[in-house]
């Protein structure tokens, strides 16, 4: 568990750091990452309307489904906020490289629908 934990610790420091991503409910304290996508990924209509716009969760489908394509990738979106929050799951079948592969994933179709 300790080990899950500080995996998800990790990714929320990459997605932050390096991505532009938020998280809204605080720092990662269990093997769960809850983030938003960075609001660039949004029309600016949408920036900072949490309202839960059939819009936002159009572009956060896709997103979702574009990270699951290209990178193998599953993770869960339609959470809190307006259905903004996104979350990855760490378990015993996610290993180092599962980390790995599910930042790369998440920072290149994050890039890709940034405008």
């Amino acid at each position: 568990v300790a080990e899950d934990r500080g995996r998800a610790q990790r990714l929320a420091a990459i997605l932050e750091e390096e991505g532009g991503f938020s998280l809204p409910y605080g720092p990662v304290r269990t093997n769960l990452v809850f983030f938003c996508l960075p609001e660039a990924v949004f029309p600016e209509e949408l920036e900072n309307n949490w309202t839960g716009d059939e819009t936002a969760q159009s572009i956060i489908g896709e997103v979702l489904s574009d990270l699951k394509d290209r990178h193998g990738v599953l993770v869960g979106g339609g959470y809190g906020r307006g259905g903004r929050v996104i979350r990855a799951a760490f378990h015993m079948d996610v290993h180092d490289e599962g980390l790995d592969r599910t930042a790369e994933g998440l920072l290149d179709v994050a890039s890709r629908w940034i405008r």
